[in-house]
């Protein structure tokens, strides 16, 4: 069984249109993502649809920034495969790339995903596509102000105002291709072949936020943290306290990120066990 709204009828009637087939789609369920999720065999090809969660939830995701992201990197072995982003529409089909790895595959999986992170950091910035991290940052306090009834918003603003401070005293780095929600639940694949997911959040930012999830949730040592091309210039204690700061920061936002969404409940949803689309 899995959820879905009502509006995603007419998403799953448009994709089908742009495949010049009807598809009987399946609802996915999935824990740790607002976006509504749906699989389908079309020939010989196993398809993933997302279909985009609102701003409320996707809290700080500009769809077009991650459309221009996403065009960029195909070609890569760890982007994901894009059939047709639609992000005006709401929805971005992809080919299936699999279940997400293990705990235990961690490890195993570590060098490949070190090489992807290395590839992606020398990738050239492209200046206007800078990721604004103060125009996050304000969308975050209006949001926490805005939340009224919220009982914690002034431990909410004193998190946000500790996030600034701390974001502001991390080592400087050049501006890189930035990830920003690396962990387990976004790759699929093995030591092999590995697929990062979920580049709602990514831009040409600050690597420290990668650097921290890398340590602290894949457990690559500093030392080799410290090999990638964003950091290479840092020296043994700079790259400690920046990695400290950077940890602590990426625990703050997370926080927040989670905060900032419970002031916003879903859209209503029905409850199917599976959806075959009106015929075209």
């Amino acid at each position: 069984m899995a959820s879905y709204t009502e509006s995603d009828d007419s998403t799953l009637e448009s994709v089908n249109q742009f495949l010049g087939v009807s598809i009987l789609w399946q609802p996915i369920t999935s824990t740790g993502t607002s976006n509504h999720l749906f699989c389908a065999q079309h020939k010989e090809e196993k398809l993933v649809l997302r279909v985009n969660a609102s701003s409320e939830l996707a809290f700080g995701v500009s769809r077009e920034s991650e459309a221009k992201i996403l065009a960029l990197i195909q070609g890569y072995n760890w982007a994901p495969k894009v059939i047709k982003n639609n992000w005006q529409q709401g929805w971005c089909l992809m080919q299936d790339h699999g279940g997400t790895i293990t705990e235990d595959a961690c490890q195993s999986i570590l060098p490949i995903l070190f090489d992807s992170v290395d590839q992606w950091q020398r990738i050239p910035a492209v200046e206007r596509d800078q990721f604004d991290y103060q125009v996050l940052f304000d969308a975050y306090r209006v949001s926490i102000q805005s939340a009224t009834k919220s009982a914690n918003q002034t431990d909410n603003l004193l998190m946000l105002d500790h996030l600034i401070q701390t974001f502001d005293t991390l080592p400087e780095v050049p501006c890189c291709l930035t990830h920003h929600d690396l962990h387990i639940g976004n790759l699929c694949g093995d030591k092999k072949q590995l697929t990062v997911l979920d580049w709602e959040y990514a831009g040409f930012g600050n690597p420290w936020f990668d650097a921290a999830c890398l340590h602290a949730k894949f457990k690559l040592p500093i030392s080799s943290v410290g090999a990638l091309p964003a950091f290479q210039h840092l020296s043994e204690p700079a790259l400690m306290q920046g990695m400290t700061n950077a940890i602590g920061l990426i625990k703050v936002l997370e926080t927040l990120w989670f905060n900032v969404r419970a002031n916003h409940p879903p859209r209503p949803q029905i409850t199917i066990s599976s959806h075959t689309p009106k015929q075209q």
